[in-house]
């Protein structure tokens, strides 16, 4: 075996009772392998369509602003507080 397929083998994240699995399940003749790849990918180019797992595209346009409204007195409320948190509070308003 090519030494650098039996080192992508051996660091894959592959679970290896399934790749064993898989491996049984090939053919042992190159040319019916070859014949199986050749239809897997045909079959997975007709399928397998890359469009259409895209999200519909969303038209232009503005978002509303949320404009804050404070309570009365909302100011010399935060005053009486240290600043830092007079901060934190107007951040997550």
């Amino acid at each position: 075996m090519n030494p650098a397929l039996r080192e992508l083998i051996d660091s894959s994240t592959f679970h290896k009772g399934s790749v064993c699995a898989t491996a049984a399940l090939l053919p042992a003749d190159d040319g019916e392998l070859d014949a199986l790849i050749g239809e897997t990918v045909a079959t997975n180019d007709r399928h397998d369509d890359e469009a259409a797992h895209y999200l519909p595209e969303q038209p232009a346009g503005n978002q509303p602003i949320r404009m804050i409204e404070f309570p009365p007195k909302f100011r010399e409320t935060l005053d009486d507080f240290p600043q830092h948190i007079s901060r934190a509070a107007l951040a997550m308003a």
